[in-house]
């Protein structure tokens, strides 16, 4: 388990660079719609319908694994893939892995079901099971990601987890939510969200399928062979540009520094870019102006309450390296006036967020992740 910035996350491990691995939601956009949905998209008369069904028949009692899971297949396939010229959802065996409700658009999995009467029957952990299987579904050669969704229904709980590549050896899977009891549930509060998660899913699952035929047609002939920066691009987050009065920015990931914050480049330019859940932009904007941060380029809101942030990048090295101490008490006493002068604060004033400009001899603020009006 680690600790950052006081959150714990035991799910997620090192990658063989020993960098932390990036959130599914970062590596496939449908995710972080998903998670949004969940919380939002509304409903109507046929969703609630279908739920009342879902928990109404795999609430009753099944004499076996297959007669369960065959209910279960045959309600999600009639709800989420409501167009009767779709692939249907049916059980599917590969490399000795079993599938008890398998998705596909030609050998591409989408989705895939796994189903117990219990958690712990028939031994081993079904999830695992299901990630083992979209595994053995992946091309040989792959050159793109694949996302992914597991549902797993362990009798009277539903799961959803997110599952992609994020290259040809490393797969990232996350639950996309808290898990669901399948139960007639007359509390509103723990009826609407299974309902919503229901309308999420059969509308991820139609966006990730129109995307795969979109792929499909544009391809025209099976890849044999992938560039090393093809693959190298898969271990980025799949947002790598922005629009701005209608022209197109884009910027190449270079380098993972930690967590969310990337080299890049943009043209001619070396840039930072970030991932971040809050951004203090104005107080950074002000900073900036004020000569006391890097330049903020770009500032592009996200699904799910992400933000994307493009800033200069700096020559910046640590402030006890630079040669003159009192130089440094100076500035720093400016920049603590200037922030209380607008009613702003930085709010993380750590020795890693202040910094010196190498170039300019200058102290830097950086990471306004906690900053804002005082």
């Amino acid at each position: 388990m680690k600790k950052f910035d006081g959150q714990v996350e035991c799910h997620r491990v090192e990658r063989s660079d020993d960098k932390t691995p990036i959130p599914i939601v970062l590596l496939n956009e449908t995710f972080a719609k998903f998670q949004d949905n969940c919380q939002h998209i509304e409903f109507g008369q046929n969703d609630c319908e279908f739920v009342a069904e879902l928990c109404g028949d795999l609430s009753s009692p099944y004499d076996s694994k297959a007669l369960f899971a065959k209910k279960a297949r045959e309600l999600l396939t009639d709800y989420l893939l409501d167009d009767n010229t779709s692939p249907t959802i049916r059980p599917a065996t590969v490399d000795g892995s079993w599938s008890d409700g398998s998705y596909r658009i030609g050998e591409t999995l989408l989705l895939n079901l796994t189903c117990r009467l219990q958690k712990g029957d028939d031994g081993g952990d079904p999830t695992m099971e299901g990630v083992a299987y979209y595994i053995k579904m992946l091309p040989k050669v792959i050159d793109l990601r694949y996302p992914c969704f597991l549902v797993d229904i362990f009798g009277l709980l539903m799961s959803a987890f997110g599952i992609v590549n994020s290259g040809d050896e490393e797969v990232i899977c996350e639950p996309l939510i808290v898990s669901f009891p399948l139960l007639y549930l007359y509390d509103e509060s723990m009826l609407v969200p299974l309902i919503r998660m229901c309308v999420s899913l059969k509308t991820a699952v139609k966006e990730l399928t129109d995307e795969c035929n979109k792929i499909s047609g544009g391809r025209g002939r099976s890849v044999t062979c992938v560039s090393s920066a093809a693959l190298k691009r898969l271990r980025f987050p799949d947002k790598d540009s922005v629009e701005v009065n209608g022209a197109r920015t884009t910027f190449e990931y270079h380098e993972m520094i930690y967590r969310y914050v990337f080299k890049a480049r943009h043209g001619d330019r070396n840039v930072i870019i970030k991932f971040s859940k809050r951004y203090g932009r104005e107080v950074h904007e002000y900073c900036w102006k004020a000569g006391f941060a890097p330049e903020l380029l770009f500032y592009d809101s996200l699904p799910n309450g992400w933000v994307f942030i493009v800033m200069e990048e700096l020559p910046l090295i640590s402030l006890c390296m630079a040669k003159d101490r009192a130089i440094v008490r100076g500035q720093l006493h400016k920049i603590k006036k200037a922030l209380s002068n607008a009613s702003f604060v930085h709010g993380d004033l750590r020795e890693n967020n202040v910094m010196w400009d190498s170039v300019k001899n200058r102290v830097v603020l950086i990471d306004f992740d906690w900053s804002g009006k005082d």
